[in-house]
């Protein structure tokens, strides 16, 4: 398992991103392209080996929507 792990997200609002149910980023305001922000070093013990579930909760109060977003491990 990776000891560092990055987001890589692009969200219109506040967003919450969850690993395998822990929490691991708060992230408010939107932004205009993706980015890659650190996440918390306890991230990477949330990770399993094999199949892991990443849910976010994203939350829009005018104009666009949309979230993307993907994980990244840093060797």
């Amino acid at each position: 398992m990776p000891d560092n792990v990055d987001l890589n997200i692009h969200q219109d609002e506040d967003a919450e991103l969850y690993v395998n149910s822990a929490r691991v980023a708060e992230l408010s305001g939107y932004v205009t392209a993706c980015i890659t922000r650190p996440l918390p070093d306890d991230t990477a013990k949330a990770l399993r080996k094999g199949n892991n579930v990443m849910a976010i909760h994203c939350r829009n109060t005018i104009g666009g929507q949309y979230v993307d977003a993907g994980l990244v491990a840093i060797e």
